[in-house]
């Protein structure tokens, strides 16, 4: 209790020489450490929302603080502008017409302004056709290892509930019906990830063999002509990734015994097997994967061998000759697919506090510009595919099931 005491009377005892020191120089050194704190916060963790109401709270308290206000009302908009473009336009808009003084934060602002009505007038069109509409309620495929066909009309799944056994769902008329014919747990066989072909006439799919390899195998949208397209034998496992758009490759990724994995694209005549990347020091990770409607880009997401937590986006070229990074944050991204004219990559980001759909621009493999949100709060989905009409698939749950 008395050492208790002593600290809180040591505490005060300071507080009360430097407020008789000067009250300006204590208000200028909090000012500057709670900016730290919201840019830490906004750059380090990524936590945007929450950095804007650290700033929010700066402008409050601290409005004689000229040169600081002004910095935290400019990365305002710099948070908005990843968030929301109209509140961005307003809050560099405030940069001007407060802080005009502020020579470097007004320049900065209005150079931001100048590039906002276009990419505002493209936000709002955008949001404003986002519709979300559930087509499967209680679906058996509680992994959703699935995907839509091209025109949106069926769905690939695993049965669980019928010893993991591939199917396809209609989703207007609610008809399921199985592909595959796997009769007993004990049998050790099962499907994994499907994918419809670009003309939706055949599935490829990854099965778990009895005898432990797991194959990719392909299958009429019928149920016919099915057959073995990689044994998987040089393999600890594999799985599928997309279908290429003229239908003549598959996108997939296999894991090695040394513990790599390696992208490759799989010839659907014959089985022959293209590299694309190794990658090292990530074990069995699971990696999200999609091709480039040209089938010229792959973009990967994976963790950093030296964060693990930390899971970044990549797009490489599929004859593996180049490579760059499309985003590079500490929150979990996650690619989703291309739009169907390849110019914007969709992802998934936690970096808000809340998994939220964005997209990025990208021409020749190199990003263009910054990330923009999308959808915000669409909870811990998992993507299912992209329509060739630009619908995205995805699997929540909402309950045990």
């Amino acid at each position: 209790m008395k050492k208790t005491n002593a600290t809180l009377i040591l505490a005060l005892a300071a507080s009360l020489v430097i407020i008789a020191l000067g009250r300006g120089a204590v208000l200028q050194q909090s000012a500057g450490e709670l900016f730290e704190k919201a840019l830490y916060i906004e750059e380090g963790q990524g936590d945007l929302q929450k950095a804007i109401g650290i700033y929010q709270d700066l402008l409050k308290r601290f409005p004689d603080s000229r040169e600081i206000a002004a910095k935290a009302q400019l990365h305002i908009g710099l948070c908005y502008e990843k968030l929301g473009l109209a509140e961005a336009q307003k809050a560099f808009q405030k940069v001007v017409s407060d802080f005009p003084e502020q020579k470097e934060a007004v320049t900065l602002a209005r150079e931001k302004l100048s590039r906002l009505p276009a990419a505002t007038a493209a936000l709002e069109k955008g949001s404003g056709e986002i519709r979300i509409r559930k087509v499967w309620d209680n679906a058996v495929d509680s992994y959703f290892l699935g995907s839509p066909s091209p025109d949106g009309r069926l769905m690939t799944y695993v049965d669980w509930d019928n010893f993991a056994n591939l199917g396809v769902r209609n989703l207007t008329t609610g008809e399921s019906r199985l592909l595959t014919d796997n009769k007993s747990w004990e049998s050790g066989e099962m499907c994994y990830k499907s994918v419809f072909s670009p003309d939706g006439s055949q599935i490829a799919f990854a099965w778990q063999t009895k005898e432990g390899p797991v194959q990719l195998r392909i299958i009429g949208t019928d149920g016919s002509g099915s057959r073995v397209l990689s044994d998987g034998k040089d393999t600890t496992s594999q799985q599928l990734g997309a279908w290429s758009q003229d239908g003549r490759q598959l996108l997939a990724y296999r894991f090695g015994a040394d513990r790599t994995v390696e992208i490759i694209l799989v010839l659907v005549e014959d089985g022959t097997v293209k590299p694309v990347k190794t990658l090292t020091g990530l074990g069995a990770v699971s990696i999200k994967l999609c091709l480039s409607p040209d089938a010229r880009y792959v973009a990967y997401s994976c963790p950093r061998p030296e964060d693990l937590a930390n899971i970044d986006v990549f797009a490489v070229s599929a004859d593996g000759s180049r490579e760059t990074t499309l985003i590079s944050h500490p929150a979990a991204d996650a690619v989703l697919g291309w739009d169907p004219d390849g110019k914007r990559l969709l992802f998934k980001s936690d970096r808000t506090g809340s998994t939220g759909l964005w997209s990025i621009a990208v021409a020749e493999g190199v990003p263009q510009g910054e990330p923009r949100l999308l959808k915000t709060d669409l909870g811990a989905f998992s993507p299912l595919g992209l329509t060739r009409d630009g619908r995205l698939f995805y699997g929540l749950h909402t309950g045990w099931r």
